[in-house]
C-alpha cells in the first residue's frame, strides 16, 4: 500500500491514529515525530500547545486504494465505481456524502 495522508483538525484526531509527518511547535520544535502512534495524552499535550491541525496516514484511503486498484478514473465507463468508492470513503471517514 502507499501510505497516504490526510489533513484533519487536532480536535478530530483519535487515539490509534499514526501521523504522517512530524508535529512541530510555533518555534519549529519537534513535539511529535512521523509514524507516533497517537495516545490520549499526546492528543492533550497538542491541545495546549495550540496545535490546529494533524497530518495522519489514512488507512481508509489505502485499503480503498487496494479495493479499487483496477479503476481506471480517465474511464467514461467507469463513472458508477468512482461514485461507490467517493461514497465509501466519505463513509468510513464518518461523513455522508
Amino acid at each position: 500500500m502507499e501510505n497516504s495522508c490526510r489533513h484533519l483538525p487536532a480536535g478530530d484526531a483519535r487515539p490509534g491514529m499514526v501521523l504522517a509527518d512530524e508535529v512541530l511547535d510555533a518555534q519549529g520544535n519537534v513535539l511529535l515525530p512521523r509514524g507516533t502512534v497517537l495516545t490520549d495524552d499526546q492528543l492533550a499535550s497538542l491541545a495546549r500547545h495550540g496545535i490546529a491541525a494533524l497530518a495522519v496516514h489514512d488507512a481508509v484511503g489505502d485499503r480503498l486504494d487496494r479495493l479499487f486498484r483496477k479503476l481506471d478514473p480517465d474511464s467514461a465507463d467507469a463513472w458508477a465505481t468512482r461514485e461507490l468508492r467517493q461514497y465509501l470513503a466519505a463513509w468510513r471517514h464518518g461523513g455522508a456524502r
